[in-house]
């Protein structure tokens, strides 16, 4: 990719990642299934990730991260750390082939999704724990697990769809 189209794509996540983050706090954030919020900023560098454009993927996690934890309650910089591994695992994903517009089944994007929104809670809470945040054991990191993979899967393939429309309007997919 040229640094052209790299500049362009990387402003589009920007912007995109400020929208998703506002929409997590205004509309999805109050919204609980079973007591749990659904993390539609941990499904952003999933779906990003799948594209195949694995910096971007990395950018989009840690901005809509550092962005939701900056107005919630939650250790400061954990959720950007989280959305960064989820970016860069969904991404190498993506660069293998694996997402439905890189020859893959139309059903993989929603399964590499239910995954990510499965295994993100745990992630969080194990990272909470190493920097001494016990209270997000408060709840039931079990019931946020489930929840999450429901609606990752739910949601993971519309999620694919605009996430590749806004990188190819901005720029150009390898």
């Amino acid at each position: 990719m040229g640094a052209r189209y790299v500049n362009r794509n990387l402003v589009a996540v920007i912007v995109a990642s400020v929208v998703v983050t506002s929409l997590q706090l205004t509309i999805v954030s109050p919204l609980r299934s079973a007591g749990v919020v659904i993390m539609v900023v941990w499904l952003w560098p999933i779906v990003l990730g799948l594209t195949g454009v694995t910096s971007l993927a990395v950018v989009g996690g840690v901005v809509s991260g550092v962005l939701f934890d900056a107005q919630c309650a939650t250790p400061f910089g954990l959720s950007a750390i989280v959305g960064g591994l989820l970016g860069y695992v969904s991404g190498r994903l993506g660069d293998e082939g694996i997402g439905n517009f890189g020859g893959s089944a139309w059903w993989t994007a929603p399964v590499v999704s239910a995954l990510g929104g499965f295994i993100a809670p745990l992630v969080f809470a194990l990272l909470a724990t190493m920097f001494d945040q016990l209270q997000v054991w408060h709840g039931s990191v079990g019931t946020m697990m489930v929840v999450n993979a429901i609606a990752f899967g739910i949601l993971g393939y519309p999620g694919n769809l605009i996430s590749h429309r806004l990188i190819r309007f901005s720029g150009r997919l390898r």
